[in-house]
C-alpha cells in the first residue's frame, strides 16, 4: 500500500539533501581519481548537478502533494521528464568538455531521441485532461 502521508517541506528536504550531496561527492572523487580531472574543473559541474537535483527534489515535493490532494499524476510525469532531460544534457556537456566522450552522430541522435520522447510524453500527458484526477474503480 502506498504511503499517503503528507510531509512538511523541511522533512522532505532533510531526507533528500544528504544523499544528494553524498552521491555528488562520490562522483567527483571517482572522476578525480579515475580520469584525472582537477578539483577546479569539478567545482562548476558539481554545483550545477546539485542545483538540478535540488530543483528536482523541490518539484517532486510539490508534484507529490498535488497527487495526494487531487489524485493527478501529470505534474510528476512532467517533473520526471524535465529532470531526465536536464541531467542527460548536463552530463553530455561536461563529458564532452572533459573529452571523456566524442560527440559522435550516434550521441547526438540519442540525445535528439530523448528530447523528442520527453516532449511527446508531455504533449500526450496534457492532451487528455478528462482522465486527470479520476479515482480508480
Amino acid at each position: 500500500m502506498m504511503d499517503r502521508k503528507h510531509y512538511r517541506f523541511s522533512e522532505w528536504m532533510k531526507k533528500g539533501i544528504l544523499p544528494l550531496v553524498a552521491i555528488i561527492c562520490a562522483a567527483a572523487i571517482v572522476l578525480h581519481i579515475g580520469f584525472g580531472i582537477s578539483w577546479k574543473q569539478l567545482a562548476a559541474p558539481s554545483v550545477t548537478v546539485l542545483c538540478i537535483q535540488l530543483g528536482a527534489l523541490l518539484a517532486f515535493f510539490f508534484a507529490r502533494e498535488y497527487f495526494l490532494t487531487r489524485n493527478d499524476i501529470r505534474p510528476g510525469i512532467v517533473v520526471s521528464g524535465c529532470y531526465a532531460l536536464l541531467m542527460v544534457v548536463t552530463c553530455d556537456h561536461f563529458a564532452f568538455e572533459w573529452r571523456l566522450t566524442k560527440l559522435s552522430e550516434a550521441g547526438k541522435d540519442a540525445r535528439d531521441v530523448l528530447i523528442i520522447t520527453v516532449i511527446s510524453i508531455l504533449v500526450v500527458t496534457f492532451a487528455f485532461p478528462r482522465y486527470a484526477g479520476k479515482q480508480p474503480a
